[in-house]
């Protein structure tokens, strides 16, 4: 301040000063108000007053010749100075200028071509200050596109003729007649000319816009920036949502840039969300895995996450961030890091480490490759990187409906804790289809087993639906046992099966509880009641409706396994899907039944008669008894006959067992 009140003692001693000029206005551009002054004082040109202190326009923002025009003028410094725009000191000197006491980058200043409002100059013939600002297009007061060209020479203006409101050829610029404005763009730039005077006043024009309140509280240099950034990315002509390039001084290309920009930001965010859309639609790629956000929107993404990078234009990232978890279908690989926390919780695919952290998943990434493989989770495994790892992706809505579905299912110890009874017990109630397993494909260890809670819960409630009270019990006794007795003494684990399935048909009701034991074991049974359900070799005791698996089966009808297996193959024993459980292959109780009841087995004849069964299957061929033949694995046969067709037949002992016993 010192240096600049010397240089002014300086200059007052060799420089002279008009006799008189008018008064400087409030928000008046420097450079228009030189045309008044030289029009007031009769001057041709601005340029005869910058000659009398040695300069010419061009020059004018230099500190010494401004010194020297307000001592010529007759104008305090300071005061002159806020009307040209003077350069800020600091790192970014002669990028910023101050404008009005707003600090904005030079870029935003419109120098070499002028434009004016011809309502405002006919009215009161002064050039505004706003009007320097290059995204200054429209004026709001009237409503009507600013101009830069004489409508009848057809020529720019500049700031060398004699009059604000006449142009060199003698066109009365007062009497144009501009091109009426959008309502957008007159609402857009009313909020300019409030963020130069920090006034947060709203009108007709604003409200109708709906303009988001974020924007409406920008500074004046931020405003700027999100005006020509969102006009420039979203302009007809941009392509890949890359900036389109302009000049400053084009009146013409800035009102294309306000008008785009308006469009973008009035409705918010609807307008600006549809401006997303269309950009995602262009960008065409057949193969989800490939997409890329860079790619799909361009140098917007990349600016707005590293040049719009303060926290004053989140409103702008935070919508953007909701379009990519709505309408985004591809994967979001190494631009994560840009991306805030909530979408990445969010995002369409989800990389199976980050559905490990983020989704409480308690598998390793093996098991999800494996589910993705088998088709259960849509998913593909790919390299993320050209020397990265390989890593699982998983869609979203897919993993979370296999996260829903699993939690449908509990693993085995749990149900060994529920139930009271141990792993092979319990094992053995799935393989009897009183409850769905399967092993893996859950929320879980790869290699667990796991029960549907629906059917284990459904047991539980068969047995506490009676709400039966604690009874003394110190023993089993003749007339009552709790099924942990009972259990071990006379049922095993096929009985215990019986009886579930009677608890749960209503069949079998508990009298009490004994207090001392787990699970369902400490219900209390009349003992003559739980006997009824024990197992036996000989005679099926299951009840109607049972299942029973391959073992149990063979036990039944007194045949090795690979005889039941041919018998589900030729259809004498039926298998359907329904009543397949985990990894075993369950059959109706009454198919075993059944078929014992109508067949018998030749070995069986055979061992009866003390002979063979080739010559039991010779003998009945005599009497011209058909059979049912089977072909094993083994390559062996053997037969069954219906015991009715043996009723009238008297098998003879062979000759040399007769012989042998002396018959």
């Amino acid at each position: 301040m010192k240096q600049i009140n010397g240089m002014i003692e300086a200059t007052q001693n060799n420089m002279p000063q008009v006799p008189f000029r008018p008064n400087i206005q409030p928000m008046e551009s420097g450079r228009g108000y030189l045309i008044r002054v030289a029009d007031a004082l009769g001057y041709k040109t601005p340029l005869m007053l910058t000659r009398l202190i040695g300069a010419n326009l061009a020059g004018i923002d230099n500190k010494n010749v401004l010194i020297k025009l307000a001592h010529l003028l007759r104008v305090p410094y300071l005061e002159l100075e806020s009307h040209f725009y003077r350069s800020v000191k600091g790192p970014h000197e002669f990028l910023q200028r101050s404008f009005f006491g707003n600090c904005i980058s030079s870029n935003f200043l419109n120098y070499d071509a002028p434009r004016v409002c011809p309502a405002c100059i006919s009215e009161n013939p002064t050039c505004l200050g706003n009007w320097d600002l290059n995204l200054v297009t429209v004026c709001p007061t009237h409503g009507c596109e600013l101009i830069d060209i004489c409508p009848k020479c057809k020529k720019r203006l500049h700031w060398h003729r004699s009059f604000v409101a006449e142009c060199p050829c003698g066109y009365d610029l007062g009497s144009a007649e501009p091109k009426q404005a959008s309502t957008n763009v007159i609402a857009l730039t009313e909020i300019i000319y409030q963020a130069i005077t920090s006034s947060n006043a709203q009108n007709e024009n604003t409200k109708q816009a709906k303009f988001s309140g974020e924007l409406m509280a920008l500074s004046l240099p931020s405003l700027l920036r999100v005006i020509r950034y969102l006009g420039a990315t979203f302009h007809p002509s941009s392509t890949n949502m890359t900036q389109l390039r302009y000049s400053r001084n084009d009146l013409s290309k800035a009102k294309e840039i306000v008008e785009a920009a308006s469009t973008t930001l009035s409705q918010w965010p609807s307008n600006y969300l549809e401006r997303l859309q269309e950009a995602n639609q262009k960008y065409q790629v057949t193969d989800v895995y490939d997409k890329k956000i860079a790619e799909a929107f361009g140098n917007y993404y990349r600016h707005l996450f590293k040049v719009l990078k303060e926290s004053e234009f989140d409103f702008l990232r935070s919508k953007f961030e909701e379009f990519l978890n709505a309408k985004w279908d591809g994967l979001i690989r190494g631009q994560h890091r840009l991306l805030t926390h909530e979408v990445r919780e969010t995002q369409h695919w989800i990389s199976a480490s980050q559905a490990i952290e983020t989704l409480g998943i308690k598998s390793d990434r093996k098991m999800l490759r494996r589910l993705a493989e088998d088709g259960v989770i849509k998913g593909k495994r790919m390299k993320d990187g050209p020397k990265g790892r390989y890593e699982i992706w998983l869609e979203r809505s897919s993993l979370e409906k296999w996260v829903k579905e699993s939690k449908k299912w509990i693993p085995r110890g749990k149900v060994e804790v529920m139930l009271g009874l141990k792993h092979e017990t319990v094992m053995a109630l799935g393989s009897a289809g009183l409850m769905k397993y399967k092993k893996g494909g859950v929320a879980g260890k790869l290699v667990s087993w796991n029960f549907l809670e629906h059917d284990v819960q459904h047991i539980l409630d068969a047995f506490q639906r009676h709400q039966v009270s604690v009874k003394l019990y110190k023993d089993k006794c003749e007339r009552q046992i709790a099924l942990q007795h009972a259990l071990v003494d006379f049922l095993g684990r096929n009985g215990l099966i019986n009886v579930i399935n009677a608890v749960m048909d209503g069949r079998l009701i508990p009298i009490a509880r004994a207090g001392k034991f787990k699970g369902i074991r400490d219900y209390i049974f009349a003992t003559a009641q739980l006997r009824k359900f024990r197992p036996v070799d000989t005679d099926i005791q299951f009840p109607q409706g049972g299942f029973l698996n391959s073992k149990e089966s063979t036990r039944i009808l007194q045949v090795d396994k690979c005889v039941v297996t041919a018998l589900v193959r030729e259809g004498f024993l039926s298998n359907p899907s329904k009543y397949v459980f985990g990894e075993e292959r369950l059959i109706p109780v009454k198919d075993v039944a059944a078929f014992k009841e109508r067949y018998i087995f030749a070995g069986h004849l055979a061992e009866q008669i003390g002979s063979g069964a080739i010559w039991i299957n010779r003998f009945l061929a005599t009497r011209k008894i058909e059979g049912i033949e089977l072909k094993l694995a083994n390559e062996r046969y053997i037969k069954f006959y219906e015991r009715n067709s043996l009723a009238n037949i008297r098998i003879p002992m062979p000759e040399h067992k007769r012989q042998l016993s002396g018959v």
